[in-house]
């Protein structure tokens, strides 16, 4: 919920200033205040780590009942007030969607409308997914919308199959091939940047995805610490109750179901899918959890030879060794992550990406993301019930900068919003781009409404660890451009104001550099 709930604000943030622009609806700011304020609250370092007595947790769940909710109204609020009410068309033609990120994307998405059929022609490509909604596959501007179209260029498909002689069921879409076996694990995966020499990615005589489960009791403090010596009690998670199944079978997505039992009292169930357009293959996960002084990881061997992983944390990235060379080595047998964890060599790696999780592993050549804890003091009853999460694998070739890591995690974590209406008030276009940033390695995070003035904010940071100069470009009528700290004070001296023309600026940024833009706008 937390960083569902920090992406939810940012997006009200960002719809909210366009629409106080363009539309002149009065912008959020007392009620985004308080959501704030009640997420930070819940970002307390006994809260959000789960060390906390059981009504804390009772309360934080409140909280962020109470962000989800409000925040989505807010959201739907800016949105609606984005688009014109002119066609009452509620169609699949009707349907737009909103890009908040600072690149284009290209996702297949789910419409509650099934007025088209499945069908694959040389100009028409849907499918109708296992709740009976259409997909699509939609491309949209970066930090604007589109209208879904239902007549889109051919793209090429996602193929499934499966072998009925051993069981596996083969995937692949333009972008990468794996083997799933009858328990869901990965046995096989290769990046298709070149198909005559593709390299299965998955550690020989091992395969991914392997649930697994330790003993979890620490010496002292029960929900606060982990300690080195659970790595000694693995257990395998292979016991089957349902083996994995075909449930979705392109051309825009296919999908595989498995369900696992963990023990007497705990299961999973497993969606595993590939979309035609997506560079990863993701695992939607529902964890029914009634454990104790339990451990709960998932395992990926990866055929890379590496001395660290790198992992994604706020505004940059950290890397953390893969041996035990040394006593502080050793120490680092759980480390601390966001948005994504990754393994490379010289040509070629694989990353995991999540939508929740924040511990992780890596020793040698495996790379494990930490999902669940039964401890029971000083919460008797914590993270006991069904927990819902998503982590995705993905092959790629060179570094993970120049393949799209960080763009990947964050499309994983921020998607695509739909609104039920065909165009835009004072636009009337498809499609529209308010924001543009023309180098991958800066990333536009954050468009707010000045606190105290009637300005926009914009910030920015460097992604990849590299000096680098960006040319940011708007379609906002902007007349001064003023760099500013993140408390939104200006800067008097040389940094000050930056010139623009025509919506666009130029802004150098060194290595993880974070720069805040205030913009005076007519």
């Amino acid at each position: 919920m937390n960083r569902k709930c920090e992406f939810l604000l940012r997006d009200v943030e960002l719809a909210s200033t366009i629409a106080w622009y363009q539309q002149k609806v009065s912008y959020p700011a007392d009620e985004l205040l308080k959501l704030w304020k009640l997420l930070l609250l819940n970002q307390f370092h006994d809260v959000l780590p789960g060390s906390c007595i059981q009504q804390v947790y009772k309360d934080a769940q409140k909280y962020y009942n109470d962000i989800t909710t409000r925040g989505s109204v807010l959201l739907n609020k800016a949105v609606s007030s984005l688009y014109s009410a002119q066609s009452s068309n509620s169609s699949l033609n009707a349907t737009a969607v909103l890009n908040t990120l600072s690149w284009k994307r290209t996702s297949v998405i789910s419409v509650k409308s099934a007025s088209l059929e499945k069908k694959t022609q040389h100009d028409v490509m849907t499918q109708l997914d296992v709740e009976g909604n259409t997909l699509v596959c939609v491309e949209v501007p970066e930090m604007g919308y589109a209208a879904v179209e239902p007549v889109l260029k051919v793209i090429r498909p996602v193929i499934i199959g499966k072998d009925e002689r051993d069981g596996l069921i083969y995937i692949r879409n333009k972008h990468l091939q794996a083997v799933i076996d009858s328990r869901g694990h990965i046995t096989s995966l290769c990046h298709m940047a070149d198909s005559s020499q593709m390299r299965n990615l998955v550690s020989d005589g091992y395969s991914a995805n392997q649930f697994v489960i330790f003993d979890d009791v620490p010496l002292f403090w029960d929900a606060w610490d982990v300690m080195d010596y659970h790595l000694e009690t693995r257990k395998e998670v292979n016991d089957v109750i349902e083996h994995a199944t075909i449930i979705e079978d392109g051309p825009l997505r296919a999908s595989v179901k498995v369900v696992l039992k963990i023990s007497d009292n705990s299961y999973l169930n497993q969606t595993i899918s590939l979309d035609a357009c997506s560079h990863y293959l993701t695992f939607h996960t529902e964890v029914t959890w009634h454990e104790s002084h339990k451990f709960l990881k998932v395992e990926f061997p990866l055929a890379i030879r590496s001395t660290h992983a790198t992992y994604d944390i706020q505004y940059g990235f950290i890397q953390r060794p893969t041996h035990m060379n040394t006593s502080w080595d050793w120490a680092k047998f759980e480390v601390c992550g966001h948005k994504w964890a990754d393994m490379s060599e010289f040509n070629s790696g694989v990353a995991i990406l999540n939508d929740c999780k924040y511990g992780w592993s890596a020793r040698n050549n495996l790379l494990r993301l930490s999902l669940l804890r039964a401890p029971k003091a000083p919460d008797p009853k914590a993270d006991m019930g069904i927990h819902q999460l998503t982590y995705a694998l993905m092959p790629h070739a060179g570094s993970f900068q120049e393949s799209g890591v960080i763009q990947a995690a964050y499309e994983l974590n921020v998607p695509l919003i739909q609104h039920q209406q065909s165009t835009v008030s004072g636009i009337g276009l498809a499609s529209h781009s308010y924001f543009t940033v023309d180098q991958p390695s800066v990333i536009l995070d954050t468009v707010k409404k000045c606190e105290k003035s009637d300005g926009i904010i914009l910030r920015l940071y460097e992604a990849y660890g590299g000096t680098v100069s960006a040319t940011i470009a708007t379609s906002l009528t902007v007349k001064q451009v003023i760099r500013c700290n993140a408390l939104e004070e200006i800067y008097s001296d040389s940094l000050g104001e930056i010139s623009i023309e025509d919506g666009t600026m130029k802004v150098t940024f060194s290595p993880f550099q974070i720069i805040t833009l205030m913009l005076s706008v007519v």
